[in-house]
């Protein structure tokens, strides 16, 4: 399943230092990568599985205000998510339960194509 973290020689790298060398190693190679926000409902997970205590946490703290965005995702140009499903999930399920007002209901990416 794809992500950007993993253990490496030197331990454990998370994806928040992961994604952003990923996206220069893409611009390195000519691919244009933008970052925007993006409606999570027009996403299609590229994983079938996921851990839902995690996207239950992520739908609480951004509907309580403990969160007030969500880490960049990364998607390819044809809409799927490559990296940060459950941040993706758990942004759809605050949506989808109604949110909090004021609480964006869009998700920053970083966008190959």
């Amino acid at each position: 399943m794809p992500q950007l973290s993993g253990n490496t020689a030197s331990g454990y790298v998370p994806s928040s230092v992961m994604g952003p060398k990923f996206v220069d190693y893409l611009r390195q190679q000519g691919v244009t990568v933008t970052r925007k926000r993006i409606d999570p409902a027009g996403l299609k997970p590229t994983q079938t599985t996921g851990e839902m205590k995690a996207i239950r946490r992520v739908a609480d703290q951004l509907k309580s205000g403990g969160l007030s965005d969500t880490k960049a995702i990364t998607i390819s140009a044809d809409n799927r998510v490559l990296d940060g499903h459950h941040n993706w999930a758990g942004r759809l399920l605050a949506n989808s339960e109604g949110g909090r007002q004021g609480c964006r209901t869009t998700c920053r990416s970083y966008r190959s194509g």
